[in-house]
């Protein structure tokens, strides 16, 4: 750690940090838009303010011709247009795509909503050479002009610079301590021998670090699920909900949604720590429209409503709403799963390592509703097999608790209902009512369905239509009728993808890519989880032993979900004449890891004689650190 803080953080400390920047993320599928710079033709544009301070801008350039020869005046107006400060480039220090920083000579006082003018005035000899690189524009970033031309409706890709990097320091310290503070208390609880208890503080703590290391909006449609998220809050709280075109309407101190990063950075890191600590000031003066929420009910974001309900009656900075929000998704994700290992039937561990994997913890880390679907997925496999091999009755209160479980899991995701097959190894003997199985199954089953099928009713009408339907980027998309009216290449998509992705749909569901499939990390510790995984799995001589029907059931449970995972990414995510199906990730099938887990754990073929409970800790405990560092040494180098 000390080798790569002086080789790599102590510039990173050292270098300014950009308080704004607006650029295309990574994940933009559109292509990049410039201006071609020519002799005569100035490019202007509004800079709005979103700080107290500025210490520099930064300008993006694009098609670098190193041959290029000349200057490039660049001037900053206040809001009275008059000059702040004028730099000077000389074309040979433009080597390459990318930002070119200019410092002012002396910080500045501004407000926030104040707005300054960027002209760029190129002075090229031979009139070409460069271009200017554009992004697509947000309410609080201008338009570019350029002098004698339309008005552009896209903006300058341009960073705004605040100060330095000194506030990764207190990120480092904090990691630190708490992960000092994890080990200690897995440790001390390891002791007492309380392995649920053990869990809860390694997630709670592990989890706090993942907070700031992947910071919001660094996960997948996290930014979609905030908006859901704040627009139940506004609900809750009795506040105005949207805006006639459906955005959702948010307070002054969310204008950071505006200049969010999904593409992490060391200013990521910088602007969630400086306002965990309250000392970022709002980035808009006004109340704005976010966006258009999701179409998900609000039991998949109960925690996160309530964490964010309360920071903001609290009057919390939008970034406190965010981590906030967040802590509470994992303070649920630890209450749920300290119960469903206690009541765990067999080796305990199996729920530990799929509950500590990174991709788990990435998720229930966020203001995904994946913190609700995983617990209850974990917590409801749990319950099942507590009532069949330990519980002596079931009671209404179980059946109560199960209905609650399941209906939970089908309102957010309808995919995963299949779980419920295992209740049909219930023993009939304990029930103290009078009850068919079979029949509480099916009828259990065809409630849901029919519930799901209503409130999906668009979905389904459209899924069903004989002819194709066409997205919105012009391509045809799959529909029930196109399928069955081309089942053997529909089949040959399905098993091309099952065999040129399996690799990845394993390594994405342990630990690798994290963020939006953008932060690699080492391939060992994908190994190292992967070993962890299977070594949970092996029974000692005194653990329970599943029998070969729950084997087969939960093969036959782990086929259906990845059918259902396949078959709703290939009607609503891949095109007709894609190879493969598109957008299936590990992550859909962490909730039914637990019974790939329990056929292994079924094999009479490998017992270990003691338990090897502590060794696995221990080796979840250094993965996880290493994956934290090699998260953090990725986002810092960008």
């Amino acid at each position: 750690m000390l080798i790569s803080y002086n080789k790599i953080w102590k510039d990173k400390v050292q270098s300014p940090w950009a308080v704004m920047k607006v650029e295309d993320s990574p994940n933009y599928l559109g292509s990049k838009d410039i201006i071609e710079l020519q002799n005569g033709k100035d490019v202007s544009q509004k800079i709005q303010m979103v700080s107290e301070n500025l210490t520099g801008v930064a300008i993006k350039f694009a098609n670098v011709d190193k041959k290029a020869t000349g200057i490039i005046e660049i001037e900053l107006l206040d809001p009275n247009s008059k000059l702040v400060e004028r730099w000077k480039l000389d074309c040979a220090i433009l080597q390459t795509d990318g930002y070119c920083n200019v410092q002012l000579k002396k910080d500045i006082k501004v407000k926030v909503g104040e707005k300054y003018e960027l002209i760029i005035r190129p002075r090229l000899q031979d009139g070409k050479g460069l271009a200017l690189e554009l992004s697509r524009p947000s309410v609080i970033t201008g338009h570019a002009n350029v002098k004698g031309e339309k008005n552009i409706s896209l903006s300058l890709a341009y960073k705004l610079y605040d100060g330095d990097g000194s506030a990764l320091k207190y990120l480092i310290v904090a990691i630190i301590i708490t992960a000092l503070v994890a080990m200690l208390g897995s440790f001390l609880m390891m002791k007492k021998g309380k392995i649920a208890s053990t869990f809860v503080v390694m997630t709670f703590f592990i989890g706090c670090i993942y907070i700031f290391v992947l910071p919001p909006f660094a996960v997948p449609d996290e930014s979609a699920h905030f908006v859901t998220v704040y627009s139940k809050s506004n609900k809750l709280l009795g506040k105005e909900v949207a805006d006639k075109e459906g955005k959702v309407i948010a307070d002054s101190n969310m204008g950071l949604y505006f200049i969010r990063e999904e593409y992490p950075t060391k200013e990521s890191y910088i602007r969630f720590v400086k306002g965990a600590l309250g000392k970022n000031s709002d980035t808009i003066t006004t109340k704005e429209g976010l966006a258009n929420p999701l179409n998900v009910k609000a039991i998949g974001y109960i925690p996160q409503i309530i964490g964010v309900s309360i920071a903001r009656i609290l009057g919390g900075s939008g970034e406190q709403i965010l981590l906030i929000g967040r802590l509470f998704a994992l303070l649920w994700y630890c209450f749920v799963m300290y119960f469903a290992i206690r009541i765990f039937p067999f080796n305990k561990m199996i729920i530990f390592a799929v509950g500590l994997l990174p991709m788990t913890i990435q998720q229930v880390c966020s203001f995904s509703y994946d913190s609700i679907l995983l617990g209850l997925c974990f917590f409801l496999i749990s319950y099942i097999l507590w009532l069949i091999y330990t519980k002596e009755s079931v009671e209404i209160k179980d059946v109560l608790i199960l209905v609650c479980a399941i209906s939970g899991i089908v309102m957010i995701k309808y995919i995963y209902i299949p779980i419920i097959g295992l209740l049909l190894f219930v023993p009939k003997q304990k029930f103290n009512f009078r009850v068919n199985r079979k029949k509480i199954a099916l009828y259990m089953f065809g409630m849901l369905s029919i519930v799901e099928i209503v409130s999906k009713v668009t979905l389904i009408t459209e899924a069903a239509e004989k002819n194709m339907q066409i997205r919105s980027d012009g391509l045809y998309k799959y529909s029930i009728g196109y399928i069955m009216s081309n089942l053997g290449d529909t089949l040959v998509v399905v098993v091309r993808t099952i065999f040129e992705k399996l690799s990845f749909f394993v390594e994405s569901m342990i630990a690798n890519p994290l963020g939006w499939v953008d932060i690699q990390v080492p391939n060992i510790i994908v190994m190292g989880f992967a070993i962890v995984l299977i070594f949970s799995a092996i029974p000692n001589h005194i653990s329970k032993k599943t029998t070969k029907k729950l084997m087969i059931m939960s093969g036959v449970i782990v086929i259906l979900v990845s059918g259902l995972v396949l078959a709703a990414m290939l009607i609503s995510y891949t095109y007709v004449g894609s190879d493969i199906i598109l957008g299936v990730q590990g992550r859909y099938f962490l909730p039914v890891l637990p019974l790939i887990l329990l056929i292994i754990q079924g094999s009479k073929n490998i017992v270990v004689k003691d338990s090897i409970e502590t060794e696995l800790i221990l080796a979840i405990t250094g993965l996880q650190l290493y994956t934290i560092w090699s998260i953090v040494s990725v986002v810092i180098t960008r």
